[in-house]
């Protein structure tokens, strides 16, 4: 039992170092710490484009005729776990609609999967399929699902978001360094 134990925490520590994929967290519940409370789950991923950083989680309440769009200030965020999303207190949902400089954030799910990454001479390296995230909500690689140009996508289709010059409304634009 102590070799599976340690098995299941080397495996959870490299995933710290390298970042969870987005798509994991799509459906985890996001429970308040205060009072134990589940407050939603998680619908969609907000992205800052110019920090490369999360800035807000978007949960769906209500029925199919009744639902309302929220979310929740990545500030709130506690921590990002294997089985559910952290926030501090129970009352930090708020709805999209009105938050702070949602024009110009990009959905993780809506609007990010699939848009095309372009080196800044105009050469396509791929389409992205997910991203990885650290425990602190900072975008830190792309994977992508399709392969254009190899030379600057690792043996397991990412790219270090490091990279990035900027996250527009359309591509991608990646300052052109081989990750090999």
């Amino acid at each position: 039992m102590a070799m599976v134990f340690a098995e299941s925490k080397a495996q959870s520590d490299m995933q710290q170092e390298e970042g969870r994929l987005a798509q994991e967290y799509k459906g985890k519940p996001i429970i308040s710490v205060a009072n134990g409370q589940v407050i939603g789950h998680l619908a969609d991923i907000l992205i800052d484009p110019e920090t490369l950083s999360v800035v807000a989680l978007v949960t769906n309440r209500g029925s199919m005729l009744n639902r309302r769009t929220e979310g929740i200030s990545a500030s709130e965020i506690r921590s990002w776990g294997d089985n559910a999303i952290m926030v501090n207190q129970s009352e930090v949902i708020q709805d999209v609609d009105v938050t702070e400089g949602n024009d110009r954030w990009i959905s993780l799910f809506d609007g990010l999967r699939g848009r095309y990454i372009v080196t800044t001479d105009g050469t396509r390296v791929g389409q992205v399929n997910d991203v990885y995230f650290d425990r602190s909500g900072r975008l830190i690689a792309y994977q992508l699902g399709q392969v254009d140009l190899e030379e600057l996508v690792d043996d397991t289709k990412r790219i270090d978001a490091a990279v990035t010059r900027s996250l527009g409304k359309d591509v991608i634009i990646i300052e052109r360094k081989s990750t090999r």
